[in-house]
């Protein structure tokens, strides 16, 4: 009784092994989904570095304004008091969202380069099937996509 019990769990099992998940958690990116990524990363990194050097510029601007009115207060006898540190905040601000443009330059690239590495080929796939009491190789066609990482 016990040989038979053990038996019908190493069937039990092995059966399931042959198995393959059939659902999927998300579908594979294709070329065309990686294109459209790098694409919209590129053009927010473009924004960013532009976004980035304007304010900056205007930062700079600001500045420059500021150490004229106190050099032309240092001349004069009524001086004026202002203490704005807009155009440091601004030049910082454009700093960093030019930094912020290059990891997205960087993932652009990534995703162009595996978007060219991405193909989709037909592919003959064998299964395992119980036929007259034993097991046989059953061929069936698949649709492959190879993602060069």
């Amino acid at each position: 009784m016990r040989k038979i019990i053990t038996l019908i769990i190493t069937l039990l099992f092995s059966a399931a092994s042959f198995s393959q998940q059939t659902t999927s958690i998300a579908p594979p990116l294709t070329k065309t989904d990686y294109l459209k990524k790098g694409k919209n990363q590129k053009t927010a990194a473009w924004l960013l570095l532009g976004g980035g050097a304007t304010v900056s510029l205007i930062g700079i601007a600001v500045e420059v304004n500021s150490a004229n009115n106190a050099l032309i207060d240092l001349f004069t006898l009524q001086p004026t008091i202002t203490s704005s540190s807009s155009g440091g905040v601004l030049l910082i601000t454009g700093g960093f969202a030019m930094l912020g443009s290059i990891p997205l330059f960087i993932a652009s690239g990534k995703n162009k380069r595996k978007a060219n590495a991405a193909t989709t080929f037909f592919k003959m796939e064998t299964m395992q099937v119980i036929q007259q009491h034993s097991l046989v190789q059953h061929p069936y066609p698949a649709i492959s996509v190879k993602i060069g990482l």
